[in-house]
């Protein structure tokens, strides 16, 4: 994984400086995907999609943000010439001056994306999406945790809402819907939405949904392990 420089946004809510990393590059090796298409692995950073402002402590989509600025990181910083000698480029601690009241976004945990369902409005599928995810954090740990029945029916709600939301366009929505389902109990319609599925790479994937449904578990499973 290579890291890029640094992105400088103003917050859509309260309109302070924000400040977030890029990455120049990212892969799978060594890493574990969930069935949610959630990866865990030491050269791979899940998209932020959701995040909080540090300043105002609200979540925001990151699609949304304009980036204002971009300072590079080291390795951006230098070109080389014809004879293959280091020129500046950049000089990045002029941005930094300029935004050095800008913030770093974090990561925000379930009760914050609880709370943004009131106010992100276009940005619910987004947000709900990453409640998913976020509650199938437990089966991720080599102790599983138990939901709370709120939380638990909460859950379910969730994905019931996220299922609405999602508009099929392709084969990757049809894996997505047919998690959702299984996670739910709703295995025929889960099957019904792997059946749909075209395109042959993602075709082998069946078989491992089908074992778990045939299993009848609701669990986030590993779908593959390339550690």
């Amino acid at each position: 994984m290579m890291f890029g420089g640094t992105e400088i946004s103003s917050c859509p809510q309260c309109g302070k400086w924000i400040k977030r990393q890029t990455y120049g590059s990212m892969n799978t090796f060594g890493a574990t995907i969930w069935s949610d298409n959630y990866i865990v692995g030491s050269m791979y950073i899940n998209s932020l999609e959701v995040a909080i402002c540090a300043h105002c402590e609200k979540c925001i989509l990151t699609k949304d943000l304009i980036s204002e600025a971009y300072i590079p990181s080291v390795l951006e910083m230098y070109d080389e010439d014809m004879m293959g000698n280091k020129v500046h480029k950049t000089d990045p601690s002029i941005l930094e001056d300029k935004y050095q009241d800008a913030k770093a976004l974090f990561l925000p945990g379930f009760n914050s994306l609880k709370e943004a369902l009131n106010y992100i409005g276009e940005g619910e599928i987004v947000v709900r999406h990453n409640i998913w995810q976020h509650l199938n954090h437990r089966f991720r740990k080599k102790k599983i945790k138990n939901l709370s029945k709120e939380n638990e029916q909460f859950y379910i709600n969730n994905v019931k809402k996220l299922i609405d939301l999602i508009k099929i366009e392709n084969d990757n929505d049809q894996i997505r819907l047919a998690e959702l389902y299984r996670n739910i109990g709703d295995f025929e319609s889960s099957r019904e939405h792997l059946q749909r599925v075209e395109k042959e790479e993602l075709k082998k994937l069946r078989p491992k949904f089908e074992n778990e449904i045939e299993k009848g578990n609701r669990n986030t499973f590993i779908l593959h392990d390339n550690r």
